[in-house]
């Protein structure tokens, strides 16, 4: 809501409009989470898990970007405190909070720059940061006040695929980097590698490096593998979900436990450096160190402050967005503007405390609240509805139609909304701050695998990834995508079109990635670039495309359209919109479409089931990526197709 009262500016009014519309519900919250019973654990310690290993990672990387000045325990006192605040303060307890590879990049470059700085150095690092954090606290709470959150519905499809596929690109990077980094010394071991004799000294360094690659890639492949479960022919439904969704944090015990079966050579492999949490005491006292910071710098401090605030307002709303898709069709209101004022004493807590700022996070927030989904047995009113499976045992939606329900049996899409989940997935990451001898037993071979891994999670799901596959298959084979459920896109803009538009995209993306790898200090401004994609696409962009092509190419919903079972008007659909060269001969076999259609007797018995297991198995297959597939009739597609091109 803005904040305007009667054509007035009327500050905070947005602030109030949230508190207003979830107080009523916060009672409710808890009632709803504790009536639950002990199912309330299985997505507690799903995303404790979500949050907890990408903590790991984050800590580790910053350790080494800042020479052990941050490490895993401030990583995870940031995170278990912001979960816990927003849990019980928040207005939104759906939307997970933690550190940030943004983030972490950003407190790398700040590092770097005190580091060199004359009147800082290392030493003045953390107080200069807690300057910035106090800026970027006054910045965010003017936003607050400002209403500037009403402006999330302009954040599109494409500006965040972008910047999803950067985070994407900078996890890869920093995994095969920190793979890099196993074949070379450690700084900490610098000394001794060159006291010792020099044939045994590079022996080592090659054991360990190769190593390291193997529980790289181990962890990477076991945990690729295991994320499919739900797909496979062999075990329950159950157990099934159960290794999908607990297979990798398994899998990182598992290599690390084998990490010590086979000990090819002392401290080999290496294994995260970070002090026990009650061995660190100096970073606590920043808030009584801020007057050491010469004025100038605190000044200075204005311009990364900007630059985080630029980056919260985006990745914090968008989080916050996410996790409240219009699919999963949430009863309760959302809290913007209550939630970025409260982003906004966060911040500047954690400045004062001398550890990394928090803001919401993805995957994590959508992934909460898909855990928390499940669908009641329903058909007069359904919002999402499940269509049967193919030969894999996938499932399929489709949406009412306002209507009326389509033919078949369809199910309601509810979710769970409280507020026990969060708090116990804080508690969970507060009690690893107790546990810290195990995980300085974690292979950092392991961590590096896992940001591959993150990266290669992220991808599903991401139309933009989706579209450069596209345009690298084989014409000939595209015919098969319009065969299966697909993209809606594919039937409703010409391929020149999505050519163009793709390659729009991956220019901004290797501009802005280029931008952070090799500009220095200069690339810790980075979101300044990726903030400037929400004026582009609202402008600029309806300038270079047609309207109803970036409706179809930038829609906020991940629309599919059902498959084209005649190969042959498949083929000339792809013709037609100039996706293959050559006009289709006429003597193409017909083949069937692979995906079931609703009211099959597949789909009958998912629906008549009634095992949650099996529900949430159908329900998983509902996703693409983040995001709940929204499935498009023939109707809807001739709709669009008549709709004007201006």
């Amino acid at each position: 809501m803005p904040s305007t009262l009667g054509g007035r500016w009327c500050p905070g009014r947005g602030i109030a409009a949230d508190v207003a519309g979830r107080l009523p519900w916060y009672r409710d919250d808890w009632v709803q989470g504790t009536n639950w019973g002990l199912k309330v654990l299985a997505p507690a310690t799903y995303i404790f898990f979500a949050s907890a290993l990408p903590a790991l990672a984050f800590g580790q990387q910053l350790a080494m970007d800042t020479e052990g000045t941050l490490t895993v325990v401030h990583v995870l006192v940031s995170t278990a405190l912001a979960g816990l605040v927003q849990s019980l303060l928040g207005g939104q307890p759906l939307l997970i909070i933690g550190v940030a590879e943004p983030i972490v990049l950003t407190y790398g470059f700040l590092y770097s720059f005190a580091k060199h700085a004359p009147g800082l150095g290392p030493g003045l690092f953390l107080p200069f940061a807690g300057w910035v954090c106090i800026w970027t606290a006054v910045m965010c709470l003017l936003l607050a006040l400002s209403g500037a959150c009403a402006g999330i519905d302009k954040f599109t499809r494409f500006s965040g695929e972008v910047f999803g596929a950067l985070i994407a690109i900078l996890f890869f990077q920093v995994g095969i980097k920190g793979i890099v980094h196993e074949f070379q010394p450690a700084p900490e071991a610098a000394a001794a590698a060159a006291a010792a004799p020099e044939p045994a000294a590079s022996q080592l360094l090659l054991i360990n490096g190769l190593w390291g690659l193997l529980l790289s890639a181990g962890l990477l492949l076991s945990s690729l593998l295991l994320r499919k479960a739900r797909g496979w022919r062999l075990g329950r439904p159950w157990l099934r979900g159960f290794v999908a969704d607990y297979g990798v944090p398994l899998m990182v015990v598992g290599w690390s436990g084998l990490s010590f079966a086979v000990a090819p050579a002392a401290g080999v492999p290496r294994r995260v450096l970070t002090p026990n949490t009650w061995e660190v005491v100096s970073s606590w006292s920043v808030a009584g160190r801020l007057q050491e910071v010469p004025g100038t710098y605190i000044a200075a401090a204005l311009l990364p402050a900007l630059i985080i605030t630029v980056l919260f307002y985006f990745d914090h709303n968008v989080s916050s967005q996410m996790a409240q898709q219009p699919e999963f069709s949430l009863a309760k209101p959302p809290a913007y503007h209550y939630d970025f004022l409260l982003l906004a004493g966060l911040t500047l807590v954690c400045g004062l405390l001398g550890i990394p700022p928090v803001n919401g996070v993805l995957p994590q927030a959508p992934m909460h609240t898909r855990s928390l989904a499940h669908l009641r047995h329903s058909a007069a009113d359904a919002v999402v509805g499940v269509a049967g499976s193919d030969d894999d045992g996938a499932a399929a939606a489709a949406a009412a139609d306002g209507g009326g329900v389509h033919d078949g049996y369809y199910l309601q899409l509810q979710v769970r909304e409280q507020r026990v989940t969060n708090l116990l997935q804080s508690l969970l990451l507060a009690v690893c701050l107790g546990i810290t001898p195990a995980i300085q037993a974690i292979p950092t071979a392991v961590l590096w695998g896992y940001f591959i891994f993150m990266a290669a999670e992220s991808l599903p799901g991401s139309q933009l990834w989706e579209r450069l596959l596209l345009l690298a298959t084989d014409p000939q084979r595209r015919i098969k995508l319009l065969q299966q459920e697909h993209a809606a896109y594919l039937q409703l803009v010409p391929f020149r079109v999505v050519v163009g538009f793709t390659a729009l995209q991956l220019a901004l993306l290797l501009g802005v990635w280029a931008l952070v790898t090799w500009a220095g200090i200069a690339g810790i401004s980075f979101p300044l670039p990726i903030m400037a994609l929400v004026p582009l696409r609202q402008y600029v962009l309806p300038l270079l495309f047609a309207r109803k092509h970036l409706a179809s190419l930038d829609a906020a919903a991940y629309e599919e359209a059902p498959g084209i079972a005649d190969r042959l008007a498949a083929a000339q659909e792809l013709y037609a919109l100039g996706a293959i060269a050559e006009a289709p001969a006429p003597h193409l076999p017909v083949t069937a479409a692979s995906h079931a259609v609703a009211g099959t007797p597949a789909a009958a018995a998912a629906a008549g089931s009634g095992v949650d297991d099996a529900e949430q198995e159908v329900l998983s297959q509902e996703f693409r990526g983040l995001q709940l597939r929204r499935h498009m009739t023939p109707e809807e597609l001739a709709q669009h197709r008549r709709q004007p091109g201006a």
